[in-house]
């Protein structure tokens, strides 16, 4: 095992567990709220046709979303972060001007 941890290095166990949990609780936000807006669609779309069918699918991926990256970047998990950084705000300063 020690010839192994010199080879590959340190893990950072408990950085990795804490990463763990924050991505779980992510994950539960996320779960919560698709359910949530599946269960609003449902009771206020009743009618199957095709545009209520795409939108069944559209708007629960998108609060999905959302509530993943709220969630993510509130807990500060560092790839949100790299995400806001790197990619989500130069594009938003872009589109500001």
């Amino acid at each position: 095992m020690v010839s192994f941890k010199r080879k590959v290095g340190n893990f950072r166990g408990r950085r990795l567990f804490k990463d763990l949990i924050k991505v779980a609780l992510s994950c539960l936000v996320m779960a919560v709220v698709v359910i949530i807006s599946l269960q609003l669609f449902d009771t206020y779309f009743t009618e199957g046709s095709f545009r209520n069918k795409i939108l069944r699918v559209v708007i629960p991926s998108l609060t999905g979303m959302i509530a993943y990256g709220a969630a993510a970047f509130g807990l500060k998990i560092e790839e949100a972060q790299y995400i806001y950084n790197d990619f989500l705000k130069p594009i938003a300063n872009k589109i500001r001007g």
